[in-house]
This record gives C-alpha cells, structure tokens and sequence, in this order.
C-alpha cells in the first residue's frame, strides 16, 4: 500500500539510515547535523575534510558528528598508496598495494592493513573503503593500476585477505571493492560508462577469488562496482540485481553492502541520483554513497536531497518495498554494533604510521613502508645521477589522475631535496607538463634539449599512442640519459628508456626509496 514517507517519521529515519553522503568544508555544517539527527546512516570523509596542518581536527570532526547520533558510521577512502584523505597534504606513509604485491610478504601486507587500520581509528572513523581487491588484468586499466596487488587472481587474493585481517585487527570495519571488479576496464567510471568483456569463466577464475578470499577473513562490507558485465545484464553491477545476487546468494554474503559513488558519470550522467539510489537499493545495496561535493558549494546537500527524494517518492508510488528498507536498516545496525564491540582504546594505541593520532603527535612514516618500497623498485641502467654541480630538472610528465586519487603534492620533488639535491622544475610548466597542448609541448622538450644537467622525468601510464607517452618519448629523444620515474603500473610497448625506474606508486614510501636510489651517496638533513 502506498505511503507518505515524508510525515511517517518511522519510516523517514529508515530513509535517513540508508543515506551516506559527503560534504563540503572542515565543520559540521548544519544540514548534515539535521540529517544525523534524524538518523542518517553517517557520512563519506574525502580529503577537503580535514585541515593538513591541525593533527587534532579529523578527531574532533569525528567526535562531533558522534555526539550528534552514536551509531553513524563515518567512513573514509585509506587504501595507502596512491589514495589517502587523512594523509592526503604530505602522502600516505604506507607504499600501496602494487608494492606490497611485488614484494609478496603476506604478513607485511597485514601488518600495512594494521597500521591504515589503526590511522583510520585513531581519528574516530568506523569504516575503511580498503582494501582494493581488483586483479588487474589489463594493463591499460585508468582507473585501477598500481591501486592493484597484482595481476595474478591468486597473489591478490591472499594480500587482500591479508589487507582486510589488518584493518580489523585495528578496530575498523574494512570494505573490499571494487565488486565485480575493475580490473579489465579501460574506461574509468567517474568519467563515463565502463564496460568488462568478460566470459562467465574468465569471471570466476581471475576476478571472484580475491572477493571469496576476503570475505572468509570476516570483512564486514562490500562495495559494488559501476561496471557492466554485458553477461549479468546491460546495467551496472551497482544496480544489477543479477550482479549483486552472486554476494548475496552464492556466496552468503550477509554483510553491509555500499554502492559506489551515486554522482559517478556511469550513473548520475545515465539512469540519474534519484532514480539510482532506488535502484542500488532493489539491487541488493544497503548504504547509499552519494559523493563526492569537493569544488561545489551546496553539492553536498543538494545531492542528499536529491537521492533522499528519490527514495521517498519511490515508497510513495510502491515501487521501492518499505521491507528493502528494513532489511538494510539492520544489517547496517549489526554494523554500528560490530563496530561499537571492537573499537580500541585509541589514548593508549597509536601506530607509527599516523600522522594524526588521537593525541595530535606527528609521527614519522613507517620504516617498514619504505623498506618495503625500496625492495619493489624495478630498475634498468645505472641511474645514479652525475654529481655536476647543476641542479636536478625534475619534470612531471604525468597527464592525468583518476578523481579517485585526486590532485597530489610532487613527493619526489621533496624526497631528492631531502638528500640535499638542489631541484628545479621547468618554467612554466610545474606539473602535468604532458597536457601543454602540442605547442606547449613542443616548447618545453626545446627547452629542455639545452639542459646540460641532470633531467628525471616523471611518469604515470605510460601507454603507447598517449600524449604522456609521446611526450616522454620526446624528451628521451634529444636527452636520452634522462631518468624516467614511472609511477604507474607497467605496460607494454610506448617508451624505451635506457635509464628507469618502476616505483609502482607515488606515495612518499617510494618517493624515498627511488630518491635513494638516484642519490646513494647523498644524505640531506630531511624536512
């Protein structure tokens, strides 16, 4: 029987529980708190929450909205690696999961998961949408990379459970994502639709086992994934029953299950919020990402409503069940119960790895981080550089990051100044030198072709046929002894560099550890 949802004020919190936004600035801002109040599910942290320079502020942020409604879960993208929010201004202290699978050390992959797990607490926050478990079958994957253990189902399987055992063993509900996985697209879904050829067998031999590994290791939640596997069905897996049926009812997953990002292109620009939040929640979900407002003011509110609105009128008109409701409400309630069990006693543990712990000290990064980025390093040629006397041309070469990982500070710049190199960029260009346009180009490979000191170029995926690879291609063909630093995961054929090292990332781990490998015998006195 249709509802008026808005005046029931019992079915107006089951509403509210559902919803899990983001939002704009450093404070609670008022409607948020009004949403909390009436029983929002909690809220999505993404790295313009927080301020670089206040140790304190994420803890503070976190106790607030707590004080406000105990049971919201708050929840934050801390893979390590290239994607951090709480250590987002210096890079994250842990060197990402492409490391952690070269390396292959199963127990320093939980002891990485114990240390993200133990930043993540420590600032008061419930979830970790961590670790990613996406094979990353194709190389010339945008949106996935080095955010990968690998390329081999197996290898990511048994570092994702590991990953996952780690973040709980700190008190903190991990989320394996990115279901059914990323790993084979070459689209990436915050920008446009993404599709994944895949057989039904290819599926369940490269791309299922890493979920089933880590869902035995008790991981409490699930992301869904807005890609469409033309097998399961023309829609997003985020919105396809058929999809999300293979967690629930093959594999027994009874967990909370969070849809990926409502305002990615792959569902705001085609099916819409309104209607896709609806949809997420027929599919199988339970808790409604909604986004990301970073750079527009009021988006935070304005996509809340709108996805809010969407569930009301679908329980007005019948078509959204008040028992999907239900059944969501109390998964993510034995979440908020899980949660409250295991939190630690964050005044009496802190991790080395935290650069915001709960009593606001600033601590180093991890030693074992940087040990384990310097044991993953990938080097061809003697790439040590020429003591000349003239300063280092460092050049960022990388044309373009996912949203995910959003802007990044240059942590090489500032590991080759920490041995005391003298570094310089080109003039104008300081970053994404790739994307100057043709000309712009062009110009600055002439400029630096009468460079007569050292060059290092940094590079991301370097793909043949992309600008960035006919850039660095450029370069290396007037300076060949250039070193190339190529952050991003591996692919074949585009640039031959005979001086280069593969840091598969760029967090500030394997900044250090390329860094150490460019100036052996330099020792600055650090930052």
């Amino acid at each position: 029987m249709p509802i008026d949802s808005r005046r029931d004020r019992t079915v107006r919190r089951m509403v509210y529980r559902v919803l899990w936004p983001g939002f704009n600035g450093t404070t609670t801002p008022e409607w948020l708190a009004r949403a909390l109040d009436e029983g929002l599910g909690g809220a999505l942290y993404f790295a313009h929450n927080f301020v670089p320079d206040d140790a304190q502020q994420p803890r503070r942020l976190s106790d607030r909205i707590h004080a406000i409604s105990p049971a919201a879960l708050l929840g934050v993208d801390e893979e390590g690696g290239i994607v951090t929010r709480l250590e987002a201004a210096d890079g994250s202290s842990e060197p990402g999961n492409a490391v952690l699978g070269r390396v292959d050390d199963v127990q320093a992959t939980c002891r990485s998961g114990q240390r993200i797990g133990t930043l993540v607490g420590s600032n008061g926050i419930d979830i970790d949408l961590a670790p990613v478990v996406d094979v990353n079958s194709d190389p010339r994957n945008p949106v996935i990379g080095v955010r990968s253990f690998g390329a081999h189902p197996q290898l990511v399987a048994r570092h994702g459970a590991a990953m996952a055992r780690g973040i709980q063993q700190a008190g903190v509900a991990c989320c394996i994502k990115h279901f059914p996985g990323y790993g084979d697209v070459v689209s990436d879904p915050h920008l446009t639709s993404s599709l994944a050829h895949r057989t039904p067998e290819q599926f369940r031999s490269i791309h299922l086992p890493p979920f089933e590994a880590a869902l035995r290791t008790g991981a409490q939640c699930v992301m869904s994934a807005h890609i469409t596997v033309p097998y399961l069905g023309d829609d997003p897996a985020t919105i396809n029953p058929k999809a999300l049926s293979i967690l629930r009812k093959e594999l027994g997953f009874d967990g909370v299950m969070i849809c990926d990002a409502l305002d990615m292109a792959a569902i705001a620009d085609t099916i819409g919020q309104r209607r896709g939040g609806v949809a997420a929640l027929l599919a199988g979900n339970d808790l409604l990402c909604i986004g990301n407002p970073a750079g527009h003011p009021g988006h935070g509110e304005d996509d809340f409503i709108r996805v809010r609105d969407g569930l009301f009128d679908a329980l007005d008109d019948g078509s959204l069940p008040i028992e999907t409701l239900e059944r969501a409400g109390k998964r993510i309630e034995r979440l908020s119960y899980w949660r409250a069990q295991h939190n630690q006693d964050w005044r009496a543990l802190t991790s080395p790895s935290s650069r915001n712990t709960a009593d606001g000290t600033r601590q180093a990064p991890s030693q074992e981080g940087e040990q384990l980025a310097a044991r993953a390093l990938e080097v061809h040629g003697d790439v040590r550089l020429a003591a000349s006397g003239r300063p280092v041309m460092l050049v960022d070469a990388r044309s373009s990051r996912s949203p995910v990982i959003g802007p990044g500070a240059n942590r090489f710049m500032r590991a080759l100044k920490e041995r005391g190199l003298d570094v310089v960029t080109p003039q104008p260009y300081t970053g994404n030198a790739a994307a100057a346009g043709a000309d712009g180009a062009a110009r600055l490979i002439r400029q630096l072709s009468g460079y007569e000191g050292d060059i290092v170029l940094i590079a991301g995926l370097l793909l043949e046929g992309s600008e960035e690879c006919a850039f660095v291609t450029g370069i290396l063909h007037s300076k060949p002894q250039a070193v190339v630093l190529q952050t991003g995961w591996p692919a074949t054929g585009g640039v031959v560099a005979g001086r280069m090292v593969r840091t598969y990332g760029d967090a500030l781990p394997n900044a250090r550890a390329a860094a150490g490998m460019l100036a052996p015998n330099r020792h600055g006195s650090g930052c």
